[in-house]
């Protein structure tokens, strides 16, 4: 006993201090792997990027792979209302030039990358993460002149990458 205390009832608030502590940790821990949230707006062009898990070379030049993603790119591209402008698929990335006519870029993304992640998962017989865990890659255009930039560095940049010549 302290101070005329049980000694339970100090080793309570003790148990209640930890309890507060570890909740807190928890918290911002929970909070650091929340991924910000996007501005989308309607009518809005975007350069977006997407890589293939510990950037594996899964997106090759295939006859099974290539009709995966044409297929769900033109599916996606309808249900979405996306108007695409420019696309490079490299073994390891995505590269797309796109506009969002309703300002649900997030949904397209969304059901876009998880269908051809769980169908290419399928074709390779893997069951992990087919993309990576980083955060999708979008970067906005704030001038008109900005599109034709990102259409001109998606389309180069299997040059850039020492792919084409």
């Amino acid at each position: 006993m302290s101070a005329g205390r049980p000694d339970n009832v100090r080793h309570h608030r003790t148990e209640n201090q930890q309890i507060q502590q570890l909740t807190r940790g928890t918290i911002t821990a929970f909070q650091e792997s929340i991924t910000k949230p996007r501005p989308t707006y309607k009518n809005s062009t975007a350069m977006v990027t997407r890589r293939v898990h510990k950037r594996q070379m899964l997106l090759v030049e295939d006859e099974d792979v290539t009709q995966i993603i044409e297929y769900t790119l033109g599916y996606c591209l309808l249900k979405y209302n996306i108007d695409l402008h420019a696309i490079v698929i490299e073994a390891n990335h995505i590269h797309r030039v796109d506009t969002d006519a309703d300002g649900i870029r997030p949904k397209f993304i969304g059901a876009f990358h998880s269908l051809v992640a769980r169908q290419l998962n399928r074709h390779y017989d893997e069951s992990d993460s087919f993309f990576s865990g980083k955060q999708t890659s979008i970067v906005h255009n704030e001038e008109a002149g900005d599109i034709l930039n990102r259409i001109v560095y998606t389309m180069g940049n299997p040059v850039a990458d020492g792919i084409e010549r």
